[in-house]
């Protein structure tokens, strides 16, 4: 096993690990995950894992763009519209 495909395999078992971890914790509600029950965007993060998973074990790794890129704008766009969201709680609170 070369350098590319034991840093693609540790990289896509992190991305699928991460959608499960706990993301956010709200005192009332508890642990949030990217995951959501099968509800959130982490649905699309897995899917992206998996295929970054059969991009690496066939060594294809030039697809590993499209699948790093994609997870990666996933991710800021839910962060972008979490942290507008706390903005807008704080707002109101106010």
């Amino acid at each position: 096993m070369n350098t590319k495909q034991l840093l693609g395999l540790i990289g896509s078992t992190v991305l699928f690990i991460g959608v499960f971890m706990p993301t956010v914790r709200v005192p009332i509600i508890g642990d949030v995950n990217f995951f959501q029950n099968g509800e959130g965007d982490g649905i699309i993060v897995l899917i992206l894992a998996v295929i970054s998973l059969v991009l690496v074990l066939t060594k294809k790794y030039e697809g590993l763009w499209f699948t790093g890129i994609g997870s990666l704008g996933i991710m800021l766009f839910t962060f972008i519209n979490f942290r507008s969201k706390m903005s807008q709680v704080k707002a109101d609170k106010v």
